[in-house]
């Protein structure tokens, strides 16, 4: 139980942070004996975070869809907004299962799952130049969808210089895709991607948590539907209580990933996967 316990918290907290969920619950479960369960208990943890990442966007979830049928600038802009989400979801949709076999086994090795915190640190620190921290942090802001026209500033208009379109959603989604890997933080290697590629960090941090799900629902009910097939050995209400402890944990990150988002603080997470890359090596 105690392994649950912490491996819901980590999994709440990193699922949002930079710094990569997967990669650390491998490096965890290298210190409690393994299990055939273990992949598949991190799957159901994702449930408990993809449940939180609902609740938080739900209003951009809401608008988005209720407006689609608006015969009207506002409308237009939401099925553009959505098409974004469905062209930057085309990379995991087509090549993610096939990562997904690889991942499994990287999910046990050290070594390779410290390459992949190397290269999550050193994408947050590119991301980070791109978008220098800034002396104080804005009043929160309304959710609502941005436009997706080029050449307009978006957001909170802070460091990006461009708005989010077709190309740059592919962009973030094949980030996405090398996010499947262990180690390659989901959020930090998209968000990154959308500051490098012009986007305000407003914009950037919608975007990514936006586009993450329709791949973490899909990941989600592929392996989970596997696992309960596989027969999985951990009780229910064990599942039950990593599954509300990660969705607690995940709304935190949530609030707190959002603040540094836009303070222009990834650099701080840049440094701990650097450090924590190093020491993988050696353990």
């Amino acid at each position: 139980m105690l392994k649950i316990i912490i491996l819901s918290l980590v999994q709440g907290l990193a699922e949002f942070l930079p710094i990569s969920s997967s990669g650390h619950l491998a490096l965890i479960n290298h210190f409690f004996p393994r299990t055939p369960d273990d992949f598949f208990l991190a799957v159901f943890l994702h449930g408990g975070t993809l449940l939180a990442t609902i609740i938080y966007f739900w209003p951009d979830i809401v608008r988005i869809f209720t407006g689609l049928r608006l015969q009207s600038k506002k409308g237009t802009e939401n099925r553009r907004y959505l098409a974004a989400i469905i062209v930057g979801s085309i990379p995991v949709g087509i090549l993610g299962l096939f990562l997904g076999k690889w991942a499994e086994n990287i999910f046990i090795s050290l070594p390779l799952l410290s390459v992949m915190f190397l290269i999550t640190g050193l994408a947050l620190a590119i991301a980070s130049l791109k978008s220098p921290p800034r002396p104080s942090l804005p009043q929160r802001e309304t959710t609502q969808p941005i436009p997706l026209p080029s050449g307009e500033r978006n957001g909170e208009g802070v460091s990006g210089k461009g708005s989010l379109n077709l190309f740059r959603a592919f962009g973030i989604g094949c980030a996405q895709l090398v996010a499947v890997l262990p180690g390659i933080s989901r959020s930090g290697s998209t968000i990154s991607a959308g500051l490098i590629s012009g986007l305000s960090r407003q914009e950037a941090f919608r975007f990514s948590f936006l586009l993450s799900l329709p791949a973490v629902a899909g990941a989600f009910a592929i392996e989970g539907v596997k696992g309960l097939r596989a027969g999985i050995a951990i009780p229910l209400p064990q599942i039950a209580i990593g599954f509300i402890l990660s969705f607690g944990a995940g709304l935190l990150a949530l609030h707190l990933l959002r603040r540094l988002v836009l303070a222009g603080r990834l650099v701080w997470f840049s440094v701990y996967l650097l450090v924590l890359g190093l020491v993988t090596v050696f353990l």
